[in-house]
């Protein structure tokens, strides 16, 4: 007999992990020293001119909705040759239309810090949530399988 899944209560508790495991904060000294890492930006789909202009046109008109998903990490991490690796690092993982829009408009956003034990675990982050979208077209669905199991090849 199959167990009934109780909906409300896995909701609840998924919710309570996911806010205990990433804080999302409104702090102007993180927001103000994102980095973007080429290697990762490129990992993004780019957006069509008119889904960009639909994009900006709603951050205008509502805000920036959703958080912004960061990397808190240290220079030494991000670089083996840093002056000073303890310095924190803060790194833009999701979100990099959304970010372009909000500096070029001045408009406020809020930010997801989230932990990372490398830069491949962000790659690795970064892929499944681009397969996860709807937006893909079956080449960039296609693409982004091959990039995982390329990395799954290399563990």
């Amino acid at each position: 007999m199959a167990k009934k899944i109780n909906i409300g209560s896995l909701i609840a508790s998924k919710t309570k992990e996911t806010f205990s495991n990433n804080q999302l904060i409104n702090s102007e000294s993180v927001k103000n020293n994102i980095q973007i890492i080429e290697e990762l930006r490129v990992l993004i789909p780019p957006l069509g001119v008119d889904e960009f202009s639909q994009l900006e046109s709603n951050i205008i008109k509502n805000g920036c909705r959703d958080a912004l998903t960061v990397w808190e990490t240290t220079a030494g991490v991000i670089d083996a040759n840093s002056e000073n690796p303890s310095a924190p690092r803060y790194i833009l993982v999701d979100g990099h239309n959304r970010y372009e829009i909000c500096q070029k408009n001045g408009i406020s956003f809020s930010v997801q810090l989230m932990s990372f034990g490398s830069l491949q675990h962000v790659k690795e982050y970064m892929i499944d949530l681009q397969l996860g979208r709807r937006n893909l077209t079956p080449e960039q669905v296609s693409y982004f399988r091959g990039l995982r199991f390329l990395n799954e090849k290399m563990k």
